[in-house]
């Protein structure tokens, strides 16, 4: 059993820091633009255009904020060392959490 990380929370020792990415072979990084579509609209597209499964969570759904909470505890377990995806995780949680606090009537269970 894991138990919670502090290092990954706000204030961590590992927080906003950047973890080495291990590009394959031929594969470059490119830059982070705002002038890029968002890189949920990116994954759709390329699920869309190959047919690869998607699922997509929404802060208007009650149990989205338990399932984005969950996956950053298993990305604790699984990839301790990726502190972009835990830093983008705990973003998503926060977009979460106002968003939801902002649009209380908006919130519920899915249909």
């Amino acid at each position: 059993m894991t138990t919670h990380n502090p290092d990954f929370e706000p204030g961590g020792k590992h927080w906003g820091k950047r973890a080495p990415i291990e590009l394959h072979p031929g594969v470059e990084q490119l830059p982070v633009s705002h002038t890029h579509k968002p890189k949920g609209l990116r994954i759709v597209e390329e699920c869309e255009a190959t047919g690869e499964p998607y699922f997509v969570v929404r802060a208007k759904d009650m149990l989205g904020l338990m399932v984005v909470i969950e996956y950053a505890r298993l990305l604790e377990i699984y990839r301790p060392g990726a502190f972009d995806m835990a830093e983008g995780i705990a973003n998503a949680r926060n977009s979460f959490v106002k968003w939801m606090d902002e649009n209380p009537t908006a919130v519920h269970l899915p249909d």
